[in-house]
C-alpha cells in the first residue's frame, strides 16, 4: 500500500492513480526507502506561502507610501495603506490557518470522526 501525496489515501501498489482523488501516483513514491521531501509539493504549503506573500506585500506597500507629517491624521494615502495592511493581515491569517489545516489533514494529525 502506498499513500497518495495529495490526499494521503492508501492505494494498492499497482495503482497508477489514487482511488480517492484521482491524482497520478509517481513511481518514485512506491520505491521502498525513498522519502523525498518536497517543500512545496503539497497544497497546504502553497497556501501558507501565499499567506506569507499577501502579508509581505502589504508591509512593502506601507513602507513605500510617502508620509507627510504636516498632514497628520489627514494623510489619506498613509491611512489607506494602513487599512490595506490590516486587511491583508486578516486575509493572510485566514489563508495561513487553512494551509495548516490542509497540512494536518494530509499528515493525518486530525482525528477522523465517523
Amino acid at each position: 500500500m502506498r499513500p497518495c501525496h495529495y490526499c494521503g489515501h492508501h492505494n494498492d501498489d499497482a495503482a497508477l492513480r489514487c482511488a480517492e482523488c484521482d491524482t497520478a501516483l509517481s513511481i518514485l513514491e512506491s520505491a521502498p526507502g525513498s522519502k523525498r521531501r518536497n517543500l512545496l509539493g503539497t497544497p497546504g504549503n502553497w497556501v501558507c506561502l501565499l499567506a506569507l506573500l499577501v502579508i509581505v506585500q502589504a508591509f512593502i506597500r506601507l513602507e513605500l507610501t510617502p508620509y507627510d507629517p504636516s498632514l497628520g491624521e489627514g494623510d489619506y494615502q498613509r491611512v489607506a495603506a494602513v487599512f490595506y495592511l490590516w486587511l491583508s493581515l486578516g486575509i493572510g491569517g485566514v489563508l495561513f490557518g487553512y494551509g495548516l489545516y490542509l497540512i494536518k489533514k494530509r499528515t493525518g494529525l486530525l482525528a477522523r470522526r465517523r
